[in-house]
């Protein structure tokens, strides 16, 4: 076989360029529904984390002093209410990026002291890490925090009316 043999075709060459470029522009199409998607699956998630930690507040701040964490009725109470609120923030995809990250700081604190044990399994068993409460919400943020809101939120029509970002 020479080294012409074990090349591609310019003909199939060309057809992967435009293969690429179609899946591109599909996936650059989708990108405000898959940001959507995400803001209203883990901002509603979080929304009704926070209105049941409120809801049941006594037992999380037991639950909270249990774990040793400071101040377990102030903690309670600030992540309560930044759950909610934030669930309510992403839902609306507005400030996206501003709460994503105590968010983000409060969900690492609830891996690192309530999935202790998920944490651990990082390398040992990603199973069990990926299975920890706490990982899809923070992959979510993450995304969000990379690429913002998308065009279907508040901050994008306020950036489009000259108010945001």
């Amino acid at each position: 076989m020479t080294t012409t043999d074990a090349t591609l075709p310019l003909t199939d060459i060309r057809v992967l360029d435009k293969a690429r470029d179609h899946v591109s522009r599909l996936t650059t199409a989708a990108q405000p529904a898959v940001l959507l998607t995400l803001r209203l699956v883990f901002g509603y998630g979080l929304f009704r984390a926070g209105l049941g930690k409120l809801q049941n507040f006594d037992q999380v701040v037991g639950f909270f002093a249990g774990l040793g964490l400071p101040a377990a009725q102030l903690n309670a109470g600030l992540v309560s209410g930044l759950e909610l609120v934030g669930g309510l923030l992403l839902l609306a995809g507005l400030a996206t990026r501003v709460i994503a990250v105590p968010l983000l700081v409060i969900l690492a604190v609830a891996m690192v002291t309530a999935h202790r044990p998920e944490l651990g399994a990082f390398i040992t068993d990603p199973g069990t890490f990926i299975a920890a409460a706490p990982v899809p919400f923070i992959a979510a943020l993450i995304a969000l925090l990379g690429f913002g809101p998308g065009n279907w939120s508040v901050d994008a029509l306020l950036a489009r009316n000259g108010a945001a970002d």
